[in-house]
């Protein structure tokens, strides 16, 4: 990811979460400020059960190193809005980003970046229908 390279003016903040009604994992991207410095967090949260759910949506093929050695950078975990949110000189534009079939919430971390380096506020969410590639929540 060396050549990766955001187009907004904000840095992306980072939090991961259970959904409290249904407990999916979610992903929230928000913009904070570039003053912050970057942080690399791991792209898979739990490569175990990545590998095991996996086998149950078909995904098995994916090999191990893919989901233990992926990390992503550019990112500002668990920091604050931008302070021009805050005082009003901006909006916030919320967001839902889909995965779409065969695919998780934690493959598209650069289209949330940029969206959130951008001014949006995206929420990705793990759908529990057994849709999303290696998820358990199904």
């Amino acid at each position: 990811m060396g050549s990766f390279k955001l187009h907004g003016k904000f840095r992306p903040g980072f939090r991961r979460f259970k959904a409290a009604h249904f407990g999916n994992d979610c992903l929230l991207f928000y913009p904070t400020s570039m003053d912050i410095p970057p942080t690399k967090v791991p792209a898979y949260k739990d490569v175990e059960e990545y590998l095991v759910g996996g086998k149950l949506t078909g995904q098995s093929y994916l090999g191990r190193s893919v989901f233990r050695h992926r990390m992503v950078s550019h990112l500002a975990p668990d920091e604050g809005l931008d302070p021009i949110f805050h005082n009003g000189q901006k909006n916030l534009i919320p967001a839902v980003f889909c995965h779409g079939l065969g695919a998780n919430n934690e493959d598209h971390f650069g289209v949330c970046m940029q969206l959130a380096s951008a001014g949006y506020m995206v929420a990705s969410l793990n759908f529990i229908d057994g849709t999303a590639a290696c998820s358990r929540d199904a």
